[in-house]
């Protein structure tokens, strides 16, 4: 019998590194109190943390939610939402663009501020769930990598 010891390693990057520990908030007014594979991301411009889509025990949650401080707020979330969907701030264009997901799905979504567009690119990432994105700030564009598309095969493809 072969035993192996696993140690977990934590980077903490120099922007975050005040933050070496977690603390639990209680916002004054609370989103759903169920949000599994829902998305989340950072809106500087606003100082906002952005939080959208999942599910509970029923259907897709349909509802957005507004972190501004300690306090919640609705948010309009675009027509089409879902679970495992990918979510990032552009700050090039300011916006933020909101791809894929169950389904799967192979849709783009971005919210400028005002209202939600829905851009339908000529070439774009096949359909996929369970993926990452991110945006790359020195390149200006959004990538997307890997996930699983419909008929539950992995992925390992890279798109922008």
């Amino acid at each position: 019998m072969r035993l192996a010891l696993v140690v977990p390693l934590f980077v903490l990057a120099p922007s975050i590194a005040a933050q070496a520990s977690w603390s639990q908030l209680y916002p004054s007014v609370s989103p759903p109190p169920v949000h599994s594979a829902s998305m989340a991301c950072f809106e500087p411009t606003g100082e906002v943390v952005l939080v959208f889509g999942g599910t509970a025990a029923g259907p897709p949650n349909t509802q957005g939610w507004r972190l501004h401080g300690n306090t919640w707020s609705p948010f309009p979330a675009p027509a089409q939402t879902g679970n495992s969907r990918g979510m990032v701030y552009d700050s090039v264009r300011q916006r933020l663009v909101v791809f894929g997901g169950d389904g799967p799905v192979d849709d783009t979504w971005e919210w400028n501020g005002a209202t939600w567009l829905h851009p339908t690119p000529a070439v774009r990432a096949a359909a996929r769930s369970l993926f990452a994105m991110a945006f790359d700030r020195t390149r200006g564009v959004t990538v997307v990598f890997g996930g699983r598309d419909s008929n539950a095969n992995d992925l390992q493809d890279l798109w922008e």
